[in-house]
């Protein structure tokens, strides 16, 4: 027998602690907002320089100051004059980056920089940002007598901008620092903090690029298949371009099926042999040979016969080039300036991933013919179309990468200000800007004025700001809701938003596919949390140890290639199109690199160096057997995950392997170094065997096992699970959408949000009492920080019908619990003003105010602010401020009144006051009002299987049912709750919780463990003495009398959502109208009235009450009184000493006057002012 197929030591697996440690190891070194700060960090290190150095050179020729000074352009000037023209070249160095400083304006006008901290830039509303300096060179070359003259001057440390700093990153002051001043220690980081708000760039889905993607388009009836690559330069912050190849479909009028090509920066398309002609590819044989690797292949050799005969008119590369100059932008010039856009098109836009010289052709026309073998190979139906809802066809754009496309945009808005702005000023010298150094240089000053420094600072904050994201990138176009404000509502809300992902396809589409949940988001993407509604299926979140790789850049590029190179592959443009038949292809970032007999050979040897960290850890390496193909991909955006890696059947890793002392695994790089563990992407995970757990790995030892040649085994089946779908106990166990249903509800749960909200100013904030860690957990939980920050409370839970408030998903509560804090809480909510140029804070007093408002003045100090402890209500004035405004012959009063008031309908307790500076000097105060809140009729709750429901009533300890032992439910839900809903594990989590009550522990409710069985927790309650499914018998409160069924009881952890009727509740007697309408305002906010609709009309008049309707919808709303002509039944005028007079028949004596609502007055006289008359009709009753 085999070695291989003997069945390993059984003491040698793995335990459940030795795989939660692989966990824990993981979580401590990653975190859950890595991929943000990777993502952020690799902008600033790598990013901005690759900018700098492609965009930025500044290149002015005398001739331009001459042409800018006449208003001439010298369109025909000789080529010589031209190259004796004298020239600034302007070149920027790297950049330099400090860590974040606020400068101070001291009392003598003195300035001084201090650091700034994250707190500091939330209480002063400011934006928490580094400057950015680099050094800029300035070039001049003079021409004198046939000698080059080359002067050279640098301006040191100019600042350009100041970049928004990431929380938690390597630039932010409290990078790795455990405990810091008036932070959070759980505080994750992976936000901006722009104007005082905390930001968060989420993560954009967009298709891959450098890839080609076969596929039919129902929208495009007029081609079969497609052929289409998004080709992203190299370089960091250039423009993706498009590059499409269709196959026609065939028509009565045409028949044939010729393959067509659409160039960038081209309208119509162009035939496929013409572009392969223009690149210098002319012969049909030499064409056939780079498309069809098999010339015996005649059913491919005749689906490429219509391209042919197409193009059989264009017949060398000069007619090709002039047939593609024609139709481009220079159609009407002459032949070389038409061959000579048409060349720049294909060096530059076409293909740029693969090199945007002349020498890069033959790389070119390779390619084209792979992707025109791959669109002729779909149609003959040899291979299947692409699934562009596969996850290895999609990339995440994370803040690094959006970030980096906006500032690419911004500098070249930056460079090209600048250039004008020297053009303006240097007249028609040089010299005057050229010998202007030092602190008062030119370059320094041009720079340094207002709109030109700030152009990418105030380009960074208004995007980070607004979430506009107007960048030209992969995705196209400009972006809305690129970035959105962290939500701080719970902890669990703010560790799902750093984790969330967003498709960015219009929330109006009727488009399915695109949302559903697909295969290959299995590891990848959490099945169960996405909102719903119409961003279902779009808005996704990360499981919980998925990775987003950054781009490696080219120094990683090279050395793929270096290893490539060393085992023999031969590189594409040393091949010849014979060679490919039989030869396995390989490419590198989407572009082909070269052929290889021995593909196993090569794929094992990168492996290799990956598994030894020789290359990055998260480099993938993808071996399509089928279509002898290999890719190498090294770019940003790809979703990884970790596996453990199976050689002979078994785990490279043991237990024995925790067990060592000598050599003991302390952290998570240890097992990437030992090769136990890799990162695969989706497209590598397409081609390797994983199975899903130990138990499985030992079946196929099996002769009749399904699999017997596993690569690769899941850490724990659990981590599929996102952020919100890993607090749920026995998600397993339930239906799927009351899962879905609790990542949304597990959002909206109060609790504690962060450990320093007494020191936070939150705009608004819930903070729960006393929460609690719950009895049953998952083993997901601790690496979330739930235990440290919980949403919840673990509640005595009875299910069952009692006197009936409980109907239809309602729960009835303790008062006598809520009496002794049971879901009580703290709602904060912060009030802020700045004093603006004269503005001030103080009491506004009526001899030198005007416009004082009814509202309470006493609770100002004389400061204007609020005094701390008061208690406020609705309109309460909090910070009093004052605004300079002339006096007026009727009010000699010099300021009017501009304070802020408590909302209408809140009411607190003034909580914390904090009046500060901002940087330009201006006074900023803060006023923090604390309210309690108890939980009454109408609140929502809910347990974390979905089940919501609002209390329909509270009842006193004495009347709520009892057990044999005195305990009273907390919370008493209705049964009819459970079948239809089918969420089994809200009962496993009241079982399994009562026994981990009795037992003094945690009940481990982690999904997908063959050992837990519902039986051994029911056996482990009955030996507790309690019956083993948790029913008890209770005995009526109020009666005394003993209930006929037995009640299943036990504690479930039920959370409190923000929902309350505190917030929403609203109706009004007598309130403020609408100045035009007359009728009342409507909204809560303004107190508003209650709108009494057509289809409440509708009901009065069926039920005949007349009186009631007029009440309704006349008396108290907008009755009027107007004087009507009883000649002409126009509305006549009316002054107040009621002299009337009708505007149309001039009649003064026969006038009506008619009860009528103020809103049908207001449309008459709208049909008067479009010079209709509308006449009533008036009869005497």
């Amino acid at each position: 027998m085999d070695s291989a197929d003997i069945n390993p030591d059984e003491n040698e697996e793995l335990t459940q602690e030795n795989i939660w440690e692989i966990v824990r190891l993981f979580f401590e070194e990653k975190g859950l907002v890595k991929q943000q700060l990777r993502s952020y960090e690799t902008f600033v290190n790598q990013s901005i320089d690759q900018i700098i150095n492609d965009m930025g050179e500044i290149e002015i020729r005398h001739r331009d100051l001459k042409s800018t000074i006449t208003g001439i352009a010298k369109q025909n000037e000789s080529d010589d004059e031209s190259d004796n023209s004298s020239r600034i070249i302007i070149t920027f160095d790297e950049i330099l980056v400090y860590k974040p400083v606020c400068m101070e304006v001291d009392k003598d006008s003195s300035s001084t920089h201090k650091p700034m901290f994250p707190q500091t830039a939330r209480l002063r509303q400011l934006t928490y940002a580094m400057p950015a300096y680099c050094d800029i060179n300035m070039n001049l070359l003079t021409i004198e007598d046939d000698e080059v003259h080359d002067e050279s001057e640098t301006d040191k440390n100019v600042a350009i901008a100041k970049l928004p700093v990431m929380v938690r990153s390597k630039f932010c002051l409290i990078h790795n620092a455990v405990s810091t001043v008036d932070e959070c220690e759980f505080d994750p980081g992976g936000y901006f903090i722009v104007n005082g708000s905390e930001k968060v760039i989420i993560g954009q889905e967009h298709m891959v690029v450098n890839k080609p993607i076969v596929f039919s388009r129902k929208s495009l009836p007029k081609y079969d298949y497609i052929a289409q690559i998004r080709s992203q330069p190299l370089v960091c912050g250039r423009i993706s371009q498009k590059f499409d190849l269709y196959l026609v479909s065939p028509t009565k009028k045409n028949p044939l099926r010729p393959i067509q090509g659409k160039l960038p920066k081209m309208e119509k398309n162009i035939p496929l042999m013409i572009i392969f002609r223009a690149l210098n590819v002319v012969s049909d044989e030499e064409i056939m040979s780079h498309i069809c690797y098999d010339p015996e292949d005649s059913e491919f050799l005749d689906m490429l016969r219509p391209s042919i005969e197409e193009s059989s008119s264009i017949h060398d590369q000069r007619l090709a080039l002039d047939f593609i100059g024609r139709r481009s932008t220079v159609a009407g010039k002459e032949r070389e300036e038409r061959a000579k856009k048409a060349l720049e098109i294909l060096n530059q836009f076409l293909l740029p991933h693969l090199g945007e010289k002349d020498s890069d052709i033959t790389r070119k026309t390779f390619f084209i013919g792979y992707m025109t073998h791959q669109l002729v190979m779909t149609a003959l139906r040899r291979r299947e179309e692409d699934d562009r809802d596969h996850y290895c066809n999609k990339r995440l754009d994370l803040a690094g990468a959006l970030i980096s496309s906006l500032f690419a945009q911004l500098f070249a808005k930056l460079r090209d200000d600048i250039k004008k702005n020297i053009m303006k000023k240097a007249k028609s010298d040089f010299s005057n800007i050229f010998r202007s150094t030092g602190a008062n240089s030119f370059m320094r000053t041009t720079i340094g004025e207002p709109n030109r420094s700030s152009i990418i600072t105030k380009g960074l904050e208004y995007s980070i700001a607004t979430g506009n994201w107007n960048s030209n990138h992969q995705a196209g176009g400009s972006k809305v809701g690129v970035s959105q404000a962290l939500n701080r509502l719970t902890y669990m809300a703010t560790l799902s938003n750093l984790r969330r992902t967003n498709t960015p396809i219009g929330r109006d589409a009727k488009l399915t596919k695109p949302r559903y949940l697909h295969n290959t988001h299995w590891g990848y993407i959490c099945p169960v949390e996405t909102p719903e509604g119409q961003a279902c299926g779009l808005v996704k979140n990360l499981a919980l140890m998925s990775m987003i790789t950054v781009d490696r850049g080219i120094e990683e590029t090279r050395r793929i290639a270096g290893i490539l190179d060393d085992v023999g592959v031969r590189r594409i443009e040393e091949a010849s199109p014979s060679h490919i038949k039989g030869s396995t292809k390989i490419f590198i970032n989407g572009a082909w690199y070269g052929i290889y007999n021995d593909a196993h050979e090569a794929v094992q040897r990168l492996r290799s160096f990956r598994r030894s960290l020789q290359l990055k850890s998260d480099v993938s390496i993808v071996h399509n057997i089928a279509d002898q193909e290999i890719f190498i991909w090294a770019d940003g955006g790809r979703v990884t995950r970790p596996l453990l890696i199976v050689e002979d059947k078994q785990l490279k890793i043991s237990h024995s392997d925790f067990e060592n002392r000598d050599d003991p695994i302390m952290y998570w790089k240890d097992l990437l170094r030992r090769g136990y563990i890799e990162y695969l992407d989706v497209d590598e995970e397409e081609n390797q065997m994983i199975a899903m757990d130990q138990k499985q790995l030992a079946s196929s030892f099996d002769e009749n096992a399904y699999c017997r040649t596993y690569t690769h085994c899941e850490i724990h089946p659990a981590l599929i699970l996102g952020v919100c779908g890993s607090i749920i106990p026995f998600p397993d166990h339930n239906q799927s959408p009351r899962n879905v249903y609790q990542c949304a509800m597990g959002k909206q749960a109060l609790g504690l949000y962060t450990t320093n909200f007494q020191l936070r100013m939150d705009s608004s904030s819930h903070v729960l009492w006393y929460p609690q860690k719950p009895l049953v957990t998952t083993r997901s939980m601790q690496y979330l920080h739930f235990k440290d920050l919980p949403a919840g409370i673990n509640a005595c839970v009875a299910i069952a019908c009692y006197t009936g408030y409980n109907q239809e998903d309602s729960v009835i509560l303790n008062q006598s619990a809520i009496d002794r804090g049971l879901f009580r809480s703290f709602f904060y909510r912060t009030y802020k003003d700045t004093a603006k140029g004269d503005q001030e804070f103080t009491i506004p007093r009526a001899e030198t105010c005007k416009s004082l408002r009814t509202e309470t003045y006493n609770i100002l100090d004389e400061d204007g602010t609020a005094i701390i402890g008061k208690h406020v209500q609705g309109n309460d004035v909090i910070i009093g401020k004052i605004t300079p405004d002339a006096p007026t012959p009727i009010n000699d009063r010099a300021f009017k009144d501009e304070s802020i008031d408590v909302r209408l309908g809140e009411r607190g307790i003034v909580d914390q006051v904090m009046r500060t500076k901002k940087l330009s000097g201006e006074d900023h105060i803060k006023v923090r009002i604390r309210a309690v809140r108890v939980p009454q009729v109408g609140d929502k709750f809910c347990s974390r299987h979905g089940q919501k429901g609002v209390c329909g009533m509270t009842y006193r300890q004495e009347d709520m049912p009892f057990t044999r032992e005195g305990i009273v439910p907390d919370i008493i839900m209705n049964p009819h709750a459970i079948p239809s809903r089918m969420t089994l594990g809200h009962l496993f989590e009241c079982l399994l919780g009562k026994v981990a009550a009795l037992n003094g522990m945690e009940g481990d409710a982690t999904p997908f463990r063959d050992n837990v069985k519902i039986d051994l927790i029911a056996d482990t309650l009955q030996k507790l003495g309690y019956e083993r499914y948790g029913n008890e018998i209770f005995t009526n409160g109020r009666t005394g009398k003993r209930l006929r069924a037995k009640l299943f009881f036990g504690p479930t952890y039920y959370q409190r959502l923000k929902h309350m009727v505190a917030d929403k509740v609203h109706g009004r007697a007598r309130g403020p109208k609408n100045q035009l309408l007359r009728q009342p305002l409507e909204g809560r906010s303004r107190n508003g009235g209650l709108r009494f609709g057509e289809m409440e009309r509708d009901c009065l008049v069926a039920h005949g009450v007349s009186a009631l309707l007029r009440d309704r919808l006349f008396e108290n709303s907008d009755r009027y009184l107007v004087c009507v002509c009883k000649n002409c039944g126009l509305i006549a005028v009316q002054n107040p000493q009621n002299e009337r007079k009708c505007t149309g028949c001039k009649e003064k004596g026969k006038f009506a006057i008619l009860e009528v609502p103020y809103a049908f007055k207001l449309v008459l006289q709208e049909l008067v002012s479009m010079c209709i008359a509308p006449r009533l009709s008036l009869t005497e009753l």
